[in-house]
């Protein structure tokens, strides 16, 4: 068994990134390489994949200019320190300024593999994906399997006749 892990990590500012594709050749040492939450691992009969994703969001200043001023002269400023983010503004009479705004790095674990409902049950291909910052959810995962259509000759049902054939062509001799 081979699982193969892609790690795409974000080289610098310009989004160039430069996958990094790693093989092993067990569930144990995937898991080793990337963390995925056990209760995410329990859920597959076989893993094919796991795929981490790291996603960083960073806005440096957002300016909205009030189209009316606030008749009071006043400047305020400071910045907002939450768990998944960090929020600096300035805001006067004429403007609202967002000077930062930082969202915590989320890592996106994607599990690809197949699950079963009970031990001699159909395998129904799966796919897992867990976000790490509570601020991003998934609204739509959509996972495609493109399966090769088998030649005739390839079929259970062609070899047996082939088989057939050749044992009486065979015997017949």
């Amino acid at each position: 068994m081979c699982i193969s892990i892609v790690n795409w990590n974000n080289q610098n500012e310009e989004k160039k990134y430069t996958p990094k594709y790693t093989t092993v050749s067990s569930k144990k040492e995937a898991l080793k390489v990337i963390y995925v939450h056990d209760t995410i691992v329990k859920k597959f009969h076989e893993i094919k994949s796991i795929t981490k994703v790291e996603q960083k969001i960073k806005i440096d200043t957002v300016k909205i200019v009030f189209k009316d001023s606030v008749p009071c002269i006043f400047e305020r400023s400071g910045e907002l320190k939450k768990e998944y983010y960090t929020l600096g503004y300035k805001v006067d009479n004429k403007s609202l300024e967002i000077t930062k705004l930082d969202i915590v790095t989320d890592t996106l674990k994607i599990v690809d593999g197949s699950k079963r409902r009970w031990f001699w049950g159909k395998e129904t291909n799966a796919v897992d994906v867990s976000h790490t910052n509570k601020l991003f959810y998934n609204s739509d995962v959509q996972h495609v399997e493109v399966k090769k259509e088998k030649k005739f000759y390839d079929t259970t049902l062609f070899k047996f006749g082939v088989g057939f054939a050749t044992g009486i062509a065979i015997t017949r001799q």
